[in-house]
């Protein structure tokens, strides 16, 4: 099980080709405002994120250090109030 960073080229899907171990991982590595999007892979299949995933996905994106003045807090206010347990229990 591994995630990647994929985006909508001229042509087709693309992947970054890094196995990245978590969501956050993934996220670490996106650059804001790029139209990327993160992608599970279990057991060699590609999938969309769960759930579970997505609400990683939201807390990781938060954090991100070099968040674009795009995520403006009114763009993102419900997100912006989630903590972790929101998302996971």
């Amino acid at each position: 099980m591994h995630y990647e960073i994929c985006w909508v080229g001229e042509d087709g899907l693309y992947g970054c080709g890094h196995e990245h171990p978590s969501v956050a991982d993934a996220v670490r590595y996106m650059t804001p405002a790029s139209g990327s999007f993160i992608r599970a892979c279990e057991s060699g299949v590609f999938r969309s994120l769960n759930e579970t995933e997505v609400g990683y996905f939201l807390v990781a994106l938060r954090e991100m250090p070099q968040r674009s003045s795009e995520w403006s807090e009114e763009k993102v206010a419900g997100a912006s109030e989630a903590r972790p347990r929101d998302f996971f229990g």
